[in-house]
């Protein structure tokens, strides 16, 4: 499939994601060709969510298999860094949240921007790490033996923190039906205490992430996901 600039860059940056996780973590990357492009992956077995696991076992088996995976990396491995993201994705939830015409209350959108300014203020290079990006059930595939590699890698250097924000972000179910402030916090707490990182980094990059991903899918989908997503948010202020 043709790609545009944007989508080449990422291209790239998972290429080199790959090699530098050389098969820990994630699909060992076998060959590649920047001119199709194409990656040539091991081949593994179903996911996370097809494999039946319940929330609480798909966020132990994705923290362990980042941890397998993350890696120290510097600003010259030719990834997008953590500010960087970050940068981006305030740009992104702004123009957004205007161009669907504001589907939420403003001080959602405030928030979100000023955890975005927050993860840029704290990044610190000499604790960044390789970062996975999407790492949620769906892109953890079974490796064999109990174990699991992650596929579909964005490529980032940014903190571990950074990681952990997908779990937030994701499987709204038990979050919404109950108290949802309390139970974000805590899923936020657990991840961290397992990861050895900080909780708050996590809940922010988590409210982030949430944000960014309810507006997107309120934009490119006829379903309730992104309003969920969005309410959540709401219900964190």
């Amino acid at each position: 499939m043709p790609l545009d600039m944007d989508e080449h860059d990422a291209f790239t940056r998972s290429v080199r994601a790959h090699e530098l996780a050389a098969g820990r973590g994630c699909a060992e990357l076998l060959a590649h060709d920047a001119s199709a492009p194409a990656m040539l992956l091991e081949r593994l077995g179903p996911n996370l969510a097809d494999l039946g696991l319940t929330v609480p076992e798909i966020l132990e088996a994705t923290t362990t298999t980042l941890r397998s995976f993350w890696r120290p990396v510097t600003f010259d491995e030719g990834l997008r860094s953590g500010p960087e993201q970050a940068r981006w994705l305030a740009s992104y939830i702004s123009a957004t949240w205007t161009e669907l015409g504001q589907p939420c209350e403003r001080s959602v959108i405030d928030r979100a921007i000023e955890y975005c300014d927050r993860r840029i203020a704290s990044f610190d290079l000499a604790k960044a790490v390789l970062v996975h990006g999407d790492a949620h059930g769906w892109n953890a595939l079974a490796a064999g033996g109990g174990t699991y590699k992650f596929v579909d890698v964005e490529g980032l250097c940014s903190e571990r923190e950074h990681d952990l924000s997908v779990l937030i972000r994701e499987y709204n179910e038990p979050l919404i039906s109950g108290d949802t402030p309390r139970l974000v916090r805590e899923r936020a707490e657990t991840l961290a205490e397992i990861c050895s990182v900080d909780p708050q980094a996590v809940w922010e990059w988590g409210y982030i992430e949430r944000v960014s991903t309810g507006l997107a899918n309120v934009r490119d989908f006829d379903n309730d996901d992104g309003a969920t997503f969005l309410e959540v948010a709401r219900r964190c202020l």
